[in-house]
C-alpha cells in the first residue's frame, strides 16, 4: 500500500513539475519584458531616398535572443516635432523591424514592418524609444543636428558597434540587414564606351608643405566642384574648366589634375579659394560631348559627362553649348551627385572667375540676364510665413520670398513645400501677387514675391510645420524653415535678411509684399466677477472667464480676496466670515505681461443663513470648509435663473436677433452631450442651434436626442453665440425625441448661416496637419477639426481618401469648422480603408481575437500562479518529510 502511494506521489510531483514548466516556457515566450538596449533604433534614412525626400525609414533592432513585442511601445520626437508612433508588432531576437513613412513603397523590394505618418526634421531630432510601461529602451539626442547621414547623397545614417553613427557606405544604407563598414571613397567612374577613360599608371603625388591659409588634407566627393566650362569658346577666346570651392578654407591645389575623356591629363597648382579657373586644358573639350573628371591624386573628386558622351546612359549627361555660351551649374556648387542634367544649363552669359548667371537668350534680343541661384546660399529666401489668417484660410495663407541679392531672379520651376508631400511649382500663370497683376514670375533685386494658399493649395499646420523651398529640379530644400504652435493673425518673419544665420519672430503685423515690421504681442485683458449670495459663511464662486488674451498665451492666476487669502485656480470659490466691503483682485500674466483688475465686493451680515462649517483658519481660501448638509449646500448656491428676470420666449430660428446680454429661453434637441467637446457646453438644433454654456459645469443628466428647454443669458465666445445658464435647473428636459438628422451642405456653405447646426460635408482629404483635415468637395474646402473628448482615431485618414463627416459648425473668431461628435460621424466613401467603413471601428472578428488574446494571457497566468502555489506546497511536505 505505502509503495502504491509512493508511486502516486512521484507521478503527481512529475505532473506539476510538468505544468509549472509549461507554464513558464509559455510565459517567457508570450512576455519577455525588454530592459534598456535590448530594442536600439540602428538605421535613420531621415534625408529620404534618391527617388524622393519624402521617403523616410527607421530601422530598429533587437540585440537580444528573444522575441519582443512591440504592443504598446511608443517612438516619438520629444523635441515638440514629429514623428509621434505608436508600434505594435513583435521583432524577433536578434533581427530588424522596418518603419516606412506613409506606404510601403519607401524602401523598394524590402517589406515594411509598420507603417507611420510625420516627418523628421532635417536639423535633427531628439528621439526616444518606450515601451508599453514607459520606461525608456532607447534614445537618440540628435536635437542639434543628425551626427551622421547626408542629405545629398542620400547616404544614411548608421550605428556602429562603439553606439557612434557614421554615413552608410552608399546611398539608401542597408535596411532590415546588417549595417556596412561606413562610407568609402567614390570608385572611378566606368570606361566610356567611346573613350575609356586612362588613368596614370603612377600618379604624381600630393607635393609642397603649404604656406599660410593653404591646406592639404584628403578631401571627398564633392568638397569641390567642376562649376562651369566652355568647350566651344567665341572667336579670341579659349576652352576653360572653372572649379569651385564649396569648403570655407582655402585648398592647395598641387598633386590635383583634371582628365578629359580621351585620358589626357592637366596638372593643377595654386591656391583655390572661392573660383579657379583652368585655360586650355590638355586636350580638347569636344562640343558635341566630353568627360571631365577632377581628382585630388588617385581620388575623384567630381565629374561631369556632357553632350553624347555614354558612360552608361546620356539621360542624365549635362547639355552642350555652341560658340559663344558655357555650360554652367544653375547655381554656384549646386551638386544633386550623379545626375548632371539637374545641375547644368546652357547659359549666353559666361562668368569666368565669378558666379554662374544663366540666361536664356542672347542679351542682343532684349531679354535681361536673370540669375535662378538655385543653390543653398541663394538670394532668395523664404521672409514671411502667415499660418492662421484672420478670416479665410485659404484666401488669406501666404509664403513670402525676397531677393535679398542685387540681379533680377526667375523663380520659374522654384518648388514650394511644407512637412506633407504637397508641393508647388511656381509658374508665370499665376494671376495675382499681393494684390498685384505681374505678367511673369521675375522678382528683382531687393524685391518680394508671394504666394497664397488659393494657388499653391499648400495648408500651412497652426499647430508648428515646415515650410521648404526648393531650386528647380531638386529634391534638397535651398531653404527650410520650421515653426511652432502658430497664433490666429501672425505672421512668422525674418528679423533681418542680411543676416547670417536668419533668425525668425512673430508679429501681428502681416505685411505681405512688404518690409517686415516686428511688433510686440498683447497683453491680457483681464475681468472677472462672481456668483452666489454674497453674505458672511456663504460660498462665492469667483470667475475669470472673461479674461481674454490675444495671443492665445498660457495665462498665470493670482487671486486676492482682501483678507489676505489667496488663491491661483482660474475660478475659486470663497467664504468671508465677517462683513464689510473687500477690495478682491485678480493678476494674471502671460510672462511678458501681468495685468492686475480689482474690484469691491460687498459682504453682508448673514441673517437667517444656512450653517456652515469652516476651517478655523480665516486667512486662507475654502480648502476645511464642510457644508453640514445636503439641504444646506443647495441653499448656498443659486438654484435656477433670477427670478426677477424677464424672460424672452423665442425659437432657434429667432434667437439671433436678440441683443447680446439679454435673457432669452429656447427649446432644442440635444445634438452632442456635454463633456465632448468640453466640459462647460454642449449644443442644441433645430433650425440651426445654439451651443448652451454653464461656467460651473451644472448640467441634468442628458442623452443625444433629448428635447429641452433652456433659459440663460445670451452672450459670445469666440465670435460663437451662446445662451449662458447658472444652475441645473434652468436646463429642462421635456421629451425624449428621436436622433437629431444632419443637413447636406457644400464645403462653400460652411460658415456664419450654418452656425451650431448639425451638418453633414464630403469630399476629398486634401490636407492632414495636427488635429484638422480639410475637405474639398469641389466649391471650396471646409476645415474638420478633431476634439479630444470626441475620442477619434484619425490614423486611417489620409490624404487622398473620399470621406463624409457628420459634425456640429463651431466658430473660432473668423474661421468656421466642423466638429465630429464621435467615431461614427467619420465615414469612409474610398480611400485606405474600407467603403462605407466607420473609421476606428472595431470589427466583430477584430473583437473577438483581443477577448482570446486576453483569455490566454490570463489562462497562462492562472496556470503560471497555480503551479508556483503546488511547488512551494510540495517543496514544504518534502522538506518535512525529511525532518
Amino acid at each position: 500500500m505505502s509503495l502504491i502511494k509512493i508511486k502516486l506521489h512521484k507521478n503527481k510531483i512529475l505532473f506539476i513539475i510538468f505544468l509549472a514548466s509549461v507554464a513558464f516556457f509559455c510565459w517567457q515566450n508570450y512576455a519577455h519584458a525588454a530592459n534598456l538596449g535590448d530594442i536600439i533604433i540602428n538605421e535613420i534614412a531621415w534625408m529620404g531616398t534618391n527617388i524622393s525626400a519624402n521617403d523616410e525609414w527607421i530601422e530598429l533592432y533587437n540585440t537580444t535572443t528573444g522575441n519582443i513585442s512591440l504592443d504598446g511601445w511608443i517612438l516619438s520626437a520629444t523635441d515638440g516635432g514629429a514623428p509621434q508612433i505608436n508600434l505594435h508588432g513583435v521583432i524577433s531576437g536578434n533581427n530588424y523591424f522596418l518603419l516606412e513613412r506613409t506606404d510601403d513603397e519607401t524602401v523598394s523590394g524590402v517589406a515594411a514592418d509598420f507603417i507611420y505618418t510625420g516627418a523628421l526634421g532635417n536639423d535633427g531630432e531628439v528621439l526616444e524609444l518606450q515601451d508599453n510601461q514607459g520606461s525608456l529602451i532607447n534614445k537618440i539626442e540628435a536635437g542639434s543636428g543628425w551626427p551622421a547621414g547626408d542629405n545629398t547623397s542620400k547616404q544614411t545614417m548608421e550605428r556602429v558597434a562603439s553606439g557612434n553613427w557614421q554615413n552608410s557606405a552608399s546611398a539608401g544604407g542597408t535596411p532590415k540587414a546588417a549595417n556596412s563598414e561606413g562610407a568609402q571613397t567614390p570608385p572611378l567612374p566606368p570606361p566610356a564606351d567611346n573613350s575609356p577613360v586612362s588613368p596614370p599608371e603612377s600618379p604624381e603625388p600630393t607635393i609642397a608643405t603649404p604656406s599660410a591659409g593653404q591646406i592639404n588634407v584628403n578631401y571627398r566627393w564633392g568638397d569641390i566642384v567642376i562649376n562651369e566650362f566652355v568647350p566651344d569658346p567665341a572667336d579670341e577666346e579659349v576652352e576653360f574648366i572653372e572649379l569651385y570651392n564649396k569648403q570655407s578654407s582655402n585648398i592647395n591645389l598641387d598633386g590635383w589634375f583634371i582628365y578629359d575623356g580621351s585620358g589626357a591629363k592637366t596638372s593643377l597648382s595654386g591656391i583655390l579659394e572661392k573660383y579657379f579657373v583652368v585655360e586650355k586644358p590638355k586636350g580638347n573639350l569636344n562640343n558635341a560631348g566630353d568627360l571631365i573628371i577632377l581628382k585630388q591624386g588617385d581620388t575623384v573628386i567630381d565629374q561631369v559627362a556632357y553632350g553624347n558622351w555614354k558612360d552608361g546612359s546620356t539621360d542624365d549627361n549635362a547639355p552642350t553649348a555652341s560658340d559663344p555660351k558655357a555650360i554652367a551649374r544653375t547655381g554656384d556648387g549646386h551638386n544633386t551627385y550623379n545626375n548632371n542634367k539637374n545641375d547644368f544649363a546652357v547659359t549666353a552669359t559666361v562668368t569666368k572667375g565669378g558666379a554662374n548667371i544663366i540666361s536664356d537668350v542672347d542679351a542682343s534680343l532684349g531679354r535681361r540676364d536673370v540669375d535662378v541661384s538655385p543653390s543653398g546660399e541663394s538670394d532668395i529666401i523664404i521672409n514671411e510665413i502667415l499660418p492662421q489668417p484672420r478670416g479665410d484660410e485659404v484666401a488669406g495663407e501666404f509664403i513670402e520670398l525676397f531677393n535679398r541679392g542685387d540681379k533680377e531672379v526667375d523663380l520659374t520651376g522654384w518648388i514650394l513645400g511644407d512637412s506633407s508631400t504637397r508641393r508647388y511649382a511656381i509658374k508665370k500663370t499665376d494671376a495675382v501677387n499681393s494684390g498685384v497683376a505681374r505678367n511673369d514670375t521675375i522678382i528683382k533685386p531687393q524685391n518680394y514675391f508671394v504666394v497664397y494658399r488659393r494657388d499653391s493649395k499648400i495648408a500651412l499646420n497652426n499647430g508648428g510645420d515646415e515650410v521648404k523651398l526648393y531650386p528647380p529640379d531638386s529634391e534638397t530644400p535651398a531653404q527650410t524653415v520650421k515653426y511652432e504652435k502658430s497664433v490666429e493673425g501672425r505672421s512668422y518673419n525674418v528679423k533681418n535678411a542680411t543676416s547670417t544665420p536668419l533668425t525668425w519672430e512673430w508679429s501681428e503685423v502681416v505685411t505681405p509684399g512688404a518690409p517686415n515690421i516686428i511688433q510686440i504681442k498683447h497683453a491680457p485683458v483681464v475681468d472677472f466677477g462672481w456668483s452666489g449670495e454674497p453674505v458672511v459663511g456663504q460660498i462665492i464662486f469667483f470667475d475669470s472667464s472673461d479674461t481674454e488674451d490675444a495671443d492665445g498665451d498660457d495665462l498665470t492666476y493670482l487671486w486676492n480676496f482682501g483678507t489676505g487669502a489667496t488663491a491661483t485656480e482660474p475660478n475659486p470659490i470663497y467664504i468671508y466670515f465677517q462683513a464689510g466691503n473687500f477690495q478682491a483682485s485678480l493678476t494674471v500674466s502671460d510672462v511678458e505681461h501681468t495685468i492686475k483688475e480689482e474690484k469691491i465686493i460687498k459682504i453682508k451680515a448673514a441673517l437667517n443663513a444656512s450653517p456652515v462649517t469652516v476651517s478655523t483658519n480665516a486667512t486662507t481660501a475654502v480648502k476645511g470648509v464642510k457644508v453640514t448638509s445636503a439641504s444646506a449646500a443647495k441653499n448656498s448656491v443659486s438654484t435656477g435663473a433670477k427670478t426677477n428676470t424677464a424672460f424672452t420666449q423665442t425659437t432657434l430660428e429667432n434667437i439671433r436677433e436678440l441683443a447680446k446680454g439679454s435673457y432669452a429661453k429656447v427649446e432644442g434637441t440635444v445634438a452632442v452631450k456635454p463633456g465632448v467637446f468640453s466640459t462647460q457646453y454642449f449644443y442644441i438644433v433645430g433650425s440651426p442651434g445654439i451651443q448652451v454654456y454653464s461656467n460651473k459645469k451644472l448640467f441634468p443628466a442628458l442623452e443625444v436626442g433629448d428635447k429641452i428647454s433652456v433659459a440663460g443669458e445670451l452672450s459670445e465666445s469666440y465670435g460663437e453665440l451662446r445662451l449662458k445658464t447658472k444652475a441645473a435647473a434652468d436646463i429642462k428636459k421635456i421629451a425624449t425625441s428621436t436622433l437629431p438628422a444632419p443637413q447636406d451642405f457644400t464645403a462653400e456653405e460652411i460658415g456664419e448661416e450654418t452656425e451650431a447646426q448639425l451638418v453633414r460635408v464630403s469630399g476629398e482629404v486634401v490636407d492632414k496637419k495636427g488635429s484638422s483635415v480639410w475637405l474639398d468637395d469641389g466649391n471650396g474646402e471646409a476645415e474638420v477639426y478633431f476634439k479630444q473628448g470626441a475620442k477619434i482615431n484619425r490614423e486611417n485618414i489620409n490624404e487622398g481618401d473620399k470621406i463624409s463627416v457628420i459634425g456640429i459648425v463651431s466658430q473660432s473668431n473668423d474661421k468656421y469648422r466642423i466638429l465630429p461628435r464621435s467615431q461614427q460621424d467619420i465615414i469612409m466613401e474610398s480611400g485606405s480603408a474600407q467603403t462605407g467603413e466607420v473609421l476606428g471601428a472595431v470589427s466583430a472578428s477584430d473583437s473577438w481575437e483581443l477577448a482570446q488574446n486576453n483569455k490566454k494571457l490570463k489562462l497562462i497566468q492562472y496556470l503560471l500562479v497555480l503551479s508556483g502555489g503546488l511547488i512551494v506546497v510540495l517543496v514544504g511536505v518534502i522538506w518535512k518529510r525529511k525532518k
